[in-house]
């Protein structure tokens, strides 16, 4: 049996002196080197003293290997909070969304597009939308008059609205859905992508998910606002009198009809989310400049946390005061002649 008393540590020199470091963190509150680079700088700072004062006094030596100690403890001190200083400057540099909050004046979304901006180096706008065409688009509502009675006079006056509807590929929906089920699902989801962007400071989830969240499967009937449950119901009603399954894919053997149109009101009402959403990037865009002049200002004042910034004081003024108390010392050798 195995006694207890015998586990009592290391036994040799090199074991006990590594164990004696077991408690060593920074080496910044003992009196001796603790590292090589301290030993080198003990060192230095020694030999510049002894070749000024060329002391002969063990007391003045004493004094010399003092003051050298405190200079190389002061030295590695800096050091110490100079690499914190930049650290937490990496984390502000690797965190945009902390810059981001500083931004006044700025939806969610459009922080949104500017940190996504920041982390990938472009805009990235929802439902495979891309910044010209969502200028195209908006130019088109603006400038729409009339009334829309049919798909094609939805494509004579959507001409660019009618080609992204063509273009894109929306999930959810076959291929050759009518336009009208393709614009109800955007428009679905860009609404879901702003919404989640307006929580921007509520939701600290990543920017990229936020974002893309706008592509997942589109949202079910009963979870659709009620404007968009009113455009829904009136497609119903229109396809329902033709016998027109809604989203269904079967062709009729015959030529068939003209898709039926929503009123114009409604069609306008939910066409004002491609203006929303233009708003957004507009700030986005606008907010870059903001943002960099933001991040220029934080990194200038970047301070350590306040508990390590106390620590690393009260270990500036201790030895601060050992220094200048050995100084003192060594000063007053030299006045009496005793070195």
């Amino acid at each position: 049996m195995v006694n207890p008393k015998s586990k009592g540590g290391p036994k040799t020199s090199v074991g006990k002196a590594k164990v004696a470091q077991n408690a060593l963190k920074h080496g910044l509150s003992t009196m001796s080197p603790s590292s090589i680079d301290e030993r080198q700088m003990v060192d230095q700072f020694s030999q510049e003293l002894i070749h000024f004062y060329h002391p002969k006094n063990p007391l003045a030596l004493l004094q010399i290997q003092r003051i050298a100690v405190c200079r190389a403890k002061l030295a590695r001190l800096y050091q110490v909070e100079h690499v914190r200083l930049q650290i937490v400057h990496e984390e502000l540099e690797q965190k945009p969304e902390k810059i981001a909050e500083k931004l006044v004046g700025m939806s969610g979304v459009a922080k949104g597009m500017l940190i996504e901006s920041v982390c990938t180096g472009q805009f990235t706008l929802p439902c495979g939308l891309t910044p010209i065409r969502l200028k195209q688009i908006c130019q088109e509502i603006n400038s729409f008059y009339g009334t829309i009675t049919s798909e094609k006079s939805l494509r004579q006056f959507f001409p660019v609205l009618d080609k992204y509807l063509q273009d894109y590929a929306t999930r959810g929906l076959p291929k050759d859905a009518n336009l009208f089920d393709k614009l109800l699902a955007i428009v679905a989801r860009i609404k879901e992508v702003i919404e989640q962007g307006e929580q921007y400071h509520e939701a600290h989830r990543s920017l990229i998910e936020r974002l893309h969240g706008l592509l997942h499967p589109p949202k079910t009937e009963e979870s659709i606002d009620p404007e968009m449950q009113e455009f829904m119901e009136q497609l119903k009603i229109v396809n329902s009198k033709r016998n027109i399954p809604i989203k269904s894919a079967e062709k009729s053997a015959e030529e068939p009809a003209p898709n039926p149109i929503p009123s114009s009101a409604i069609l306008l009402k939910n066409l004002q989310v491609f203006l929303e959403l233009s708003r957004h990037y507009e700030q986005a865009l606008d907010g870059q400049k903001q943002y960099e002049k933001i991040k220029a200002l934080m990194l200038q004042s970047a301070t350590l946390p306040p508990s390590e910034a106390d620590v690393l004081m009260r270990y500036q003024t201790t030895l601060e005061r050992r220094l200048s108390a050995a100084m003192g010392e060594l000063l007053a050798l030299e006045k009496q002649g005793s070195m």
